[in-house]
């Protein structure tokens, strides 16, 4: 990955840890077609008028493309990309409507230590805490309880700090887009509890009324 702006040039190469997943089980969960390499070595060069550092570390791929794309008839989302620090991913979305509090089309994706995603439908958001931007005046639910019964997980997810609010060209203006972390726990077949934690990506859309 090659990007350079103002005075800042990253230069990145990521190589992936696990095979591709098929988001939604078959690559097209809602209209649109979506692969994910979830767990990637980083590594490469960020230059500055400081200097150059050269930065590694773990990444996230993520690809969707399509015809049916929400934002054109209205449709935001809350997204999760988190990464799970026993080697496991789990990918997490939600669609919203822009101009009420109504969400559906929620979505859990599992992928295990070996790439084996697993795929459920049943899955609840709730938001815990609110941040309001000073820019925008746009109010991000930065924190989460997320409940997958099917897998007997129950996550609390929080922004790393409040302000990633990003500026976008176009009608949307902005979204909130940045890392958070996680903690919870994960209920095993034998009845013990497993704690869990771990970093990711949130990105929440259509907050901009």
């Amino acid at each position: 990955m090659h990007l350079i702006e103002k005075d800042v040039e990253i230069n990145l190469d990521f190589s992936p840890l696990k095979p591709i997943s098929l988001i939604g089980g078959n690559g097209k969960p809602d209209n649109l077609y979506y692969y994910s390499f979830t767990r990637n070595t980083v590594q490469g060069q960020i230059k500055t008028a400081n200097g150059t550092e050269n930065v590694i570390g773990q990444g996230w791929f993520d690809h969707q493309w399509g015809r049916d794309y929400g934002l054109m008839t209205g449709i935001g989302w809350n997204w999760f990309g988190l990464q799970l620090n026993d080697g496991r991913e789990l990918l997490l979305n939600e669609q919203r409507s822009n101009k009420s509090t109504k969400t559906f089309s929620p979505m859990a994706n599992l992928i295990d230590k070996k790439g084996i995603l697993l795929f459920t439908r049943d899955v609840a958001f709730k938001e815990l805490r609110y941040w309001q931007s000073p820019d925008t005046n746009a109010n991000y639910p930065i924190e989460w309880e997320i409940l997958i019964p099917e897998f007997s997980i129950n996550l609390h997810v929080k922004a790393l700090f409040p302000n990633q609010e990003m500026p976008i060209i176009g009608p949307l203006q902005a979204i909130w887009e940045g890392a958070c972390i996680l903690n919870g726990e994960e209920t095993l077949p034998n009845n013990k509890i497993r704690s869990l934690d771990g970093n990711g990506f949130m990105e929440l859309v259509g907050y901009l009324l």
